[in-house]
């Protein structure tokens, strides 16, 4: 895996898994969960963790962006 940007960046490596349907319910809005509905197994899967990773992307960012606006001397 190689990227070139002229910005710092990351990526993430994940091993696809079971489906992990104990969890969904917690991390996917109701909206979100629908999707899954008239999918095959493998289709969810792969929706699962596109959605999953979304959101710790979105996560991280966040916390990278006020991590990077906070003045911790004060």
């Amino acid at each position: 895996l190689r990227a070139i940007a002229a910005v710092p960046i990351g990526c993430y490596i994940d091993e696809i898994n079971a489906l992990p349907l104990k969890i969904m319910d917690r991390v996917l809005a109701p909206e979100e969960q629908k999707l899954f509905i008239d999918k095959s197994p493998d289709e969810q899967r792969e929706l699962f963790y596109t959605l999953w990773n979304s959101l710790k992307t979105a996560i991280k960012s966040k916390v990278m962006t006020n991590a990077h606006t906070t003045n911790f001397s004060s």
